[in-house]
């Protein structure tokens, strides 16, 4: 039977597109949401969910200018590290790691934009993250699944031409 182990620490929320943080306000920078869901194996499972360090790095590009529309693409880079269970007999290691690259895009409506417009990403932040810890087999052959959804915030302002009307 598998048992559930959440993630107790407080969510953050950075409110969207204010000058309260990196984005200036709405009026000249546009910003895209997107929410990056993934699962990874972690054998041999970590003793407690508290045992896990993870750690994140954001990469992100304007990939291409249309009609009325930027296209992102990103690649949210993860680092997971835990200690071995005592149990976990098979495994050499003390320390664990595992690296993840899990790509996203998205794409930002922008009131006349053309192929010449050039846009420059003025902010880039995960402003949120959940994780749970899945146990799908206990004892020195365990197996655990860490699932994390992170929602990522993009934001981009024309560097040439006239800016779009936004009330």
């Amino acid at each position: 039977m598998e048992s559930l182990i959440k993630n107790k620490d407080d969510s953050f929320t950075v409110p969207r597109c204010t000058s309260n943080n990196k984005f200036l306000k709405p009026r000249v920078r546009h910003c895209c949401d997107v929410l990056i869901d993934f699962r990874t194996c972690l054998t041999p499972p970590p003793e407690d969910f508290k045992d896990l360090k993870v750690m994140s790095k954001l990469y992100v590009k304007i990939e291409k200018v249309c009609c009325g529309k930027v296209l992102i693409g990103g690649t949210l880079h993860k680092t997971i590290k835990w200690d071995k269970a005592e149990d976990a007999i098979f495994c050499s290691e003390d320390k664990l790691i595992v690296h993840k690259d899990i790509p996203f895009s998205c794409f930002i409506d922008f009131d006349c934009a053309e192929e010449t417009d050039i846009f420059e990403i003025v902010g880039s932040e995960i402003i949120c993250e959940f994780s749970e810890l899945l146990r799908f087999k206990e004892g020195p052959n365990g197996k655990a699944i860490f699932n994390e959804k992170d929602i990522v915030i993009i934001a981009i302002q024309r560097k040439n031409g006239k800016q779009p009307f936004n009330k």
